[in-house]
């Protein structure tokens, strides 16, 4: 019995991260991106506004709760991944990466990493 050599497809590949220069950004939320006493992000608009032109995520790390964090996120505008609780979890949103499947049923369900 002879094996057939079948060639590879050659899928395009998807990228979230932005093409142009794969970048992406990380940052702390309590006294850098919120404001340290007002808890405000009014003053980093300019920046956010000029991240999601560029397509370039921003990625919270932040000792915060998922709870927290998503709150935050939504009121924000913010739809990347995001790490929790000092790196205790890593939480992507379902879908964020097409050829990763999400754990469980539901399509909004978010995909968490626990770090031991």
């Amino acid at each position: 019995m002879r094996l057939k050599c079948v060639p590879r497809s050659r899928k395009k590949r998807f990228f979230v991260i932005s093409k142009r220069t794969r970048t992406l950004v990380f940052t702390d939320l309590d006294g850098a991106l919120l404001d340290h006493d007002s808890y405000s992000w009014k003053a980093a608009s300019p920046a956010l506004d000029e991240l999601r032109r560029q397509n370039i995520p921003l990625v919270f790390c932040t000792s915060k709760t998922r709870t927290e964090v998503k709150a935050l996120r939504r009121a924000i505008g913010n739809t990347h991944p995001f790490i929790v609780e000092n790196g205790g979890a890593i939480v992507i949103p379902a879908g964020y990466f097409p050829d990763i499947a999400p754990f469980g049923n539901k399509s909004k369900a978010f995909t968490m990493w626990y770090v031991n």
